[in-house]
């Protein structure tokens, strides 16, 4: 009866008064069909909560590789600069300095 709804979610019994207004009236079968709404809702918001987790994950993972990327560049760049800087402690001992500090 309408009088033990009061111990119902609010969800439930919106979903209960949508069906009256569609007709129907047994009020077991109100209370099993806006259970089985209410279910299925909460499934699908999982659902897209899941696949919302997934998109984020794959662009960190990106974002990730990207900045090992990056890393691995700048370590190259820098040991070019150092290998580089060597031969000319040789020559030139004072100018050495400027390419070896860039390096490091």
């Amino acid at each position: 009866s309408k009088k033990e709804r009061k111990e119902y979610s609010e969800e439930k019994q919106e979903a209960m008064r949508k069906l009256e207004e569609l007709g129907f009236h047994n009020e077991n079968f109100l209370s099993i069909v806006a259970d089985q709404v209410l279910d299925h809702s909460s499934y699908k918001k999982a659902n897209e909560m899941y696949a919302w987790g997934e998109v984020i994950r794959r662009e960190d993972e990106r974002v990730k590789k990207r900045e090992v990327a990056a890393m691995g560049g700048l370590a190259f760049v820098s040991a070019v600069l150092f290998l580089g800087a060597i031969p000319t402690l040789v020559v030139a001992p004072p100018v050495a300095l400027l390419p070896l500090g860039a390096g490091i």
